[in-house]
């Protein structure tokens, strides 16, 4: 039962933590939740498309540096706007289950541009969203308080795009701690690597 306690509490803490802004600038509310598979009828609720992804960590600082990776239905989430899409904005997720304990880690990734989304496009992460532009931010959630740590730098690339998925590349992405009064997180993090995005 304390188990349960724990796994509801982490997913209801993810729902808090998944729409991220900047110290400056807060966007995106309510967008990219994961999406469920309805298994009684999977005629008008087919299961999520498959997705991946597949991030590597360093830092100097106390956040957890394990690989962020996730294969399958519910491998990251990602809300796309426009027609043709001119914005992404996707949620990776992994949980760490140690013990009677649960590290909830997000990474939310958030690009945007004027004109629609291109293979070969180049965006810069800052600290906050601009257009057309990227932001970023990551949060580990845990007992007892939560670190968050913002995009200062690095870059995302779009490899390919289509009307249901997106293939992107993050170069160098630098995160530094969030300026907010009760965060915990210190020290500097860069994060490489590659997602298949489905929407």
């Amino acid at each position: 039962m304390k188990n349960l306690k724990i796994v509801v509490l982490g997913l209801a803490l993810f729902g808090l933590s998944a729409c991220g802004g900047s110290d400056s600038n807060n966007f995106g509310a309510g967008a990219g939740t994961f999406t469920g598979t309805n298994t009684t009828n999977n005629t008008t609720n087919p299961p999520p498309a498959q997705g991946s992804f597949n991030f590597t960590f360093t830092t100097n600082g106390n956040a957890n540096a394990t690989a962020l990776t996730n294969s399958g239905p519910l491998a990251g989430s990602t809300t796309a706007t426009g027609s043709p899409t001119n914005r992404l904005q996707t949620i990776f997720a992994q949980n760490i289950i140690n013990g009677q304990t649960i590290l909830l880690r997000t990474l939310t990734s958030t690009v945007a541009k004027g004109s629609a989304l291109a293979p070969g496009d180049v965006f810069t992460y800052d600290d906050n969203l601009v257009t057309p532009g990227a932001f970023a931010d990551y949060t580990e959630q845990g007992q007892p308080v939560m670190k968050r740590w913002v995009s200062t730098g690095g870059t995302v690339t779009i490899d390919s795009i289509s009307e249901t998925t997106a293939e992107v590349t993050v170069t160098n992405l630098v995160l530094t701690p969030s300026l907010e009064g009760t965060n915990t997180a210190s020290g500097q993090i860069t994060i490489n690597g590659t997602a298949t995005l489905t929407f």
